[in-house]
């Protein structure tokens, strides 16, 4: 599992030049760049869950202006750095062509995940997960109502949410943390799964407050990269492919821009928040944790 944080200096360059180099450089590695992987309880819960060396994590800056328009000019020479393609056990490889879609990341509160915890059938009312006999669910055996439920592509086992929800960053998380690595314990509680990733998810993403709505809004994008062409894999041959993922979530930090009419308009505006205080001025953008 490889989970890759990027976000821009503050004072980047605004060029959009599709020649032009997003300059890209490590900043950190897993614990130091998603604070949330430190803290004991998770650690010990990521060793229970057989996730403590099975989820990479990988913290980027870049220099260069982004726009989804050129997603997959970004991808391509992110995969293509020779400190990342250490991590995926290749070196100096050439990058063709990267496959990716975007994740959508609408969610901002865990009541997203409010049916499951009204599923009678996956928890019990104290919290506790349901265990169940055996079964094999997208070639991984589970033994738990959970398990199924997140593992599961479709059919019944699988009905709780539409195919947008399940589509979401977060869902995403959830999954990885759920469906663990080849040593998984998982956990009897549903509010283990919940904790942790409401702490991993807070450190991948970026928020800000809508100047008009008031209402926190998530500014970072993810893409989730299914395939690369060119002199390496993304996964280790062992991996099973339909349990691996490669989710990569970019802090643009240019949302709020629009077109000049609405900006003129929006100008003319000066809605007051709390304490007297010019909402144009409170409108800000920030990575969940500052560089």
């Amino acid at each position: 599992m490889f989970l890759l944080r990027v976000f821009p200096l503050f004072r980047q360059s605004s060029s959009m030049d599709s020649d032009a180099s997003f300059g890209f450089r490590l900043r950190a590695k897993a614990e130091a760049c998603l604070p949330s992987l430190a803290a004991f309880e998770h650690q010990k819960r990521l060793l229970q869950w057989g996730l403590k060396d099975g989820l990479q994590v990988l913290q980027f800056q870049f220099v260069r202006g982004f726009r989804k328009a050129r997603a997959d000019d970004f991808l391509q020479e992110l995969l293509a750095l020779p400190e990342l393609q250490k991590e995926l056990g290749s070196c100096a490889a050439g990058v063709e062509h990267v496959s990716f879609r975007e994740k959508p990341c609408s969610v901002t509160n865990l009541d997203f995940f409010d049916r499951i915890r009204e599923n009678d059938e996956v928890l019990a009312p104290s919290g506790a997960i349901r265990r169940c006999l055996d079964e094999e669910v997208n070639g991984r055996f589970v033994n738990d109502e959970l398990s199924k439920l997140m593992l599961s592509d479709d059919g019944d086992d699988n009905d709780s949410y539409e195919p947008d929800e399940k589509d979401e960053a977060i869902y995403a998380l959830l999954r990885i943390l759920v469906g663990g690595g080849g040593m998984n314990q998982t956990s009897d509680s549903f509010d283990d799964y919940l904790d942790t990733l409401k702490h991993l998810y807070r450190d991948l993403i970026g928020v800000a407050k809508d100047r008009d709505t008031d209402e926190i809004k998530v500014t970072s994008l993810a893409f989730d990269v299914t395939d690369v062409k060119g002199g390496f894999e993304l996964f280790p041959d062992k991996a099973q492919r339909e349990h691996s993922a490669f989710l990569v979530f970019v802090e643009p930090l240019q949302w709020w821009e629009g077109s000049k009419e609405k900006k003129q308009q929006k100008k003319k505006q000066k809605k007051k928040l709390p304490g007297g205080v010019d909402a144009r001025q409170s409108r800000v953008c920030w990575p969940a944790h500052s560089p």
